[in-house]
């Protein structure tokens, strides 16, 4: 996966490419990689040493991006490796 950050709220570097509101999932894709985790309309990129990057879409275009903790598989709130 390339490297990212978020440079501000609703914009993100994925390398020297900025990810912003209006991009496509296809764009995001071709730039960032796949992603750690999708869930509905929300994907979730989780590089080793940073927070949690979730990109929400609507029809298929950036809507918001943030930092946030990676969900568990169960949408109990839990996260990752909570589990036993």
């Amino acid at each position: 996966m390339t490297g990212f950050r978020i440079v501000h709220a609703d914009s993100m570097s994925c390398g020297d490419v900025f990810i912003s509101a209006g991009d496509t999932q296809a764009q995001v894709r071709e730039q960032c990689g796949e992603p750690a985790l999708v869930r509905e309309n929300h994907w979730y990129y989780s590089p080793p040493g940073s927070l949690t990057t979730v990109i929400s879409f609507g029809g298929g275009i950036v809507q918001s991006i943030d930092e946030d903790e990676l969900p568990g598989p169960d949408d109990t709130g839990s996260f990752i490796g909570d589990h036993p």
